[in-house]
């Protein structure tokens, strides 16, 4: 079972510090925030703090579930909780798209979008065009 205490003594609240997830849930003054801190590229430490009550309660019940290898994770029929691994994520966006999709092709996609803002143009793309396309539109102005 987890180990949930107060953040602060003199703040109310929970928090709850993963191994390897550095992952923290504060309910300060009935503010919700969640600060996500973990290993990225190249070795950085990347955190980052969201306040959303709605995205709080729906972590409430992961952190309330027996300790296993990941937060993020999903019931299935028996009631077993499954870890969501980045081949689950990408084989639901492929499903949900009809494309040789994945998450990575939407941080594409997202950057490209951002970078025509940027340079005030318009890409011109052909529907069902992949974001690699796209991006190489953009590129070739």
């Amino acid at each position: 079972m987890p180990r949930l205490r107060r953040s602060r003594p003199d703040l109310p609240g929970i928090s709850r510090k993963g191994a390897g997830r550095g992952f923290r849930y504060l309910t300060p003054d009935g503010a919700c925030v969640i600060r996500l801190r973990f290993p990225a590229k190249s070795r950085q430490t990347w955190t980052s703090e969201i306040e959303d009550a709605e995205l709080c309660a729906a972590l409430a019940p992961l952190l309330e579930r027996p300790r296993t290898g990941r937060l993020f994770a999903w019931q299935d029929e028996d009631g077993r909780w499954r870890p969501i691994s980045a081949d689950l994520i990408n084989a639901d966006v492929g499903r949900r798209t009809g494309l040789d999709a994945t998450a990575k092709d939407f941080r594409t996609l997202r950057g490209t979008v951002v970078e025509a803002f940027r340079r005030d143009v318009v890409i011109d793309v052909k529907p069902r065009s992949s974001p690699k396309a796209a991006l190489r539109s953009l590129l070739l102005r």
